[in-house]
């Protein structure tokens, strides 16, 4: 453990790594997410949004929008 400690390969495996915090996440997260809004807020549609942002699923669409209240 201590040799895995000071070589930096131990991983909390209590850490936040959801989201942008992932390793494997898109850079381009947070600015998709800021699309989603502004389109939702414009009055596009759920099957829209999917399309123009590549996101698969209307329950992740619907998680993105409820973390910001809509």
């Amino acid at each position: 453990m201590q040799d895995c400690l000071r070589k930096g390969r131990y991983r909390n495996l209590f850490e936040n790594q959801a989201g942008a915090m992932n390793a494997n996440a898109s850079p381009n997260y947070e600015r998709r997410n800021s699309m989603v809004i502004k389109l939702r807020r414009a009055g596009a549609s759920y099957s829209k949004i999917r399309s123009l942002c590549g996101i698969k699923s209307n329950g992740h669409l619907r998680n993105i929008l409820k973390k910001e209240g809509l």
